[in-house]
């Protein structure tokens, strides 16, 4: 059927086998959401005019000498058309760009060429990519280009702290946000020196697979912790958290058992003592000791026996023999002698109880602020799989002499292990415990920031990335980072366009919906 068509003037004005041009790409350019098509097509068009006059353009020239170096570093692999409009566009610009690129246009090469010219024009480059893998991979598969071009280069993914303070002496640096922001924090707020005289006012980011970063993890924070001794104590509590939660419902309302409150009453029990409310009105056995009983509830409180949820503030028995017959006398002047004997020998019991968590004292305080969150995310070890969100492994990397295994997190978005991070909150103790491995002690975070406050701390922006997200989404990233958003065309015509997806519940719907799109097409041929 298409032998039928190809050779006519319309398919090959649609579906051209040529290589696109610069006048014809400057033509195909398209702003995301561009107000005046007129402003774009001239802006477009003065780029094109640019790259056609190489010999008087500084940036051109620069250009036209990366791309000598590739025909000879390459085997004669030079820069498409496509490629040139999209430097020329970054450079030119004059706010921050971020560019839609599609899969297969070199998007590797584009991004050295931007960083060696904003080199030139800034006293550093970052280049931001999605995983610490790819940075080390194009970071070492692009250095013959840079040193070409005189251009210093180097990655930050060393764990060696001297490693990656020589690393930012380069003119250029590839690396995932993280590791940027995890130095940022240490040599600003530690006092590491790691940068440098590196600042970001004077530097230029170029960050790759701009919509992962800046839309999929665009709320991510960084967050710097820092161990605090006395946190190894808090292990006996989340071993409880796992017991209570792993251990099956036999009867009795399920969801009630595994709702927060009720674990989280449990172990503030088992922690402090309690003497509740209707504790003191089921031990009240006479109409008269009923009606006193919010007056012993208050006087409890008030004498600092209690809390106001019925907590115990004594922490020994010692501590209520000293008070026990000053307590005792006050309460025969509440209500009944017989009422106020049976308060006192259950709040002896309740002292001398039988627990089952042991921690000091001082971290009660801190333990009851957290325990809600301990316990969600004890429930969330519970159906959290693993090498799926993390893995258990001993450490391959031959950094940790430690040979027992640990839990590693899994990056949901790039599958890499992220060696160096914990969860907070208590998940990674519960994971660890849930596994058999060494439980790390808590660490308190100190200093963070977010992706989004990172990079407006650069003076330039450009980005690169296959897609930029539905158009709601794009909005987002020209009013966080005042960007203007284009869409570069391919190289050459593409002869597979993709329809809109349908969605099918089962297989038969699903067959139903191809036999429906096959006749919708043969209907058309027929008709053409």
């Amino acid at each position: 059927m298409i032998q039928k068509f190809e050779n006519s003037e319309a398919y090959q004005k649609v579906i051209s086998e040529k290589v696109r041009n610069v006048d014809v790409i400057a033509n195909l350019i398209k702003g995301v959401h561009d107000s005046d098509l007129l402003t774009r097509k001239q802006a477009s068009q003065r780029i094109a005019n640019i790259i056609k006059n190489p010999g008087k353009s500084k940036v051109m020239r620069l250009l036209e000498k990366f791309d000598n170096c590739m025909k000879v570093l390459r085997k004669g692999i030079s820069l498409r058309d496509t490629q040139k409009m999209a430097i020329m566009y970054a450079i030119e610009s004059n706010s921050n760009l971020l560019s839609q690129v599609n899969t297969g246009e070199g998007k590797s090469y584009i991004v050295a060429a931007i960083a060696i010219i904003r080199a030139s024009q800034f006293q550093s480059v970052d280049i931001i990519t999605s995983s610490p893998v790819l940075a080390q991979r194009d970071s070492a598969e692009m250095k013959d280009l840079y040193e070409a071009m005189s251009i210093n280069i180097d990655h930050n993914c060393h764990e060696d702290v001297e490693k990656r303070k020589q690393a930012y002496k380069a003119n250029v640096v590839y690396g995932e946000i993280g590791r940027f922001q995890r130095d940022y924090l240490l040599h600003h707020f530690y006092r590491k020196n790691i940068l440098g005289d590196r600042s970001r006012e004077n530097s230029c980011v170029i960050v790759d697979e701009v919509d992962n970063m800046l839309l999929d993890n665009g709320n991510n924070m960084l967050y710097l912790s820092h161990s605090v001794p006395g946190m190894e104590m808090l292990e006996p509590l989340f071993v409880h958290l796992e017991r209570m939660i792993f251990i099956p419902t036999c009867k009795g309302n399920k969801e009630k058992t595994f709702a927060t409150e009720t674990i989280e009453a449990s172990v503030l029990s088992d922690l402090l003592g309690r003497l509740s409310m209707d504790d003191i009105e089921l031990m009240a056995n006479t109409s008269e000791a009923k009606t006193k009983c919010f007056a012993v509830w208050t006087h409890l409180i008030h004498e600092q026996i209690i809390d106001s949820e019925g907590y115990l503030l004594l922490e020994k028995d010692s501590d209520f023999e000293v008070i026990r017959l000053q307590i005792s006398s006050a309460l025969k002047n509440l209500t009944t002698e017989i009422h106020a004997k049976k308060i006192i020998t259950c709040l002896k019991a309740i002292v001398n109880r039988r627990r089952e968590i042991f921690v000091p004292r001082y971290l009660i305080p801190f333990i009851r602020r957290h325990l809600s969150d301990y316990i969600e995310n004890a429930k969330r070890a519970l159906f959290m799989k693993s090498n799926e969100a993390y893995v258990v492994d001993v450490d391959h990397t031959q950094q940790d002499s430690d040979i027992t295994p640990k839990v590693t997190i899994i990056d949901q978005n790039t599958g890499v292990d992220l060696a160096t991070s914990q969860w907070s909150e208590g998940l990674h103790q519960c994971v660890q415990i849930k596994h058999g491995c060494r439980v790390n002690p808590i660490s308190m975070k100190a200093v963070f920031v977010s992706n989004v406050n990172y990079l407006k701390g650069y003076s330039r922006i450009n980005g690169l990335s296959g897609t930029l997200g539905s158009h709601e989404e794009s909005r987002t990233l020209v009013d966080l980072y005042q960007a203007d958003l284009i869409k570069v065309p391919t190289f050459r015509a593409k002869r597979l366009y993709e329809h809109v997806p349908v969605i099918a519940k089962d297989e038969g719907e699903w067959l139903d919906a191809i036999f429906e799109e096959v006749a919708d097409q043969l209907e058309i041929l027929k008709m053409d």
